[in-house]
């Protein structure tokens, strides 16, 4: 099942953040991936906190990366609003996108 599971997780473009997801082994070992377990972002103490983290991991959120798609008619595609360079997907805006600088002084006081 578990198998089966993350088959699905990974067929998908819109969970793109929790492909191939891995755990720390408690024991000491390398990472392992699991597919069922408790995450530690749905221990979020506040209750808003934590069902927006869990849009946002799950592509289930309001943002402009994914209202875009709808807006321009097209389901996956745009180019990055800020460097046009890539897609422009969460992943990217947060971790990758250097075409703003605002994002960019963000990431690095962040």
């Amino acid at each position: 099942m578990d198998k089966a599971l993350q088959e699905e997780i990974d067929a998908t473009d819109r969970l793109e953040l929790v492909h191939g997801r891995t755990e720390d082994d408690p024991d000491g070992g390398p990472p392992r991936r699991v597919v069922r377990k408790l995450r530690h972002y749905l221990r979020v103490y506040n209750p808003g906190h934590r069902k927006a983290l869990a849009r946002v991991l799950l592509s289930s959120h309001n943002l402009a990366t994914c209202r875009r798609r709808y807006t321009h008619n097209s389901a996956w595609g745009l180019r990055c609003r800020f460097c046009g360079e890539q897609e422009e997907t969460v992943s990217h805006v947060w971790l990758v996108c250097g075409g703003n600088e605002e994002l960019v002084a963000a990431r690095k006081s962040y």
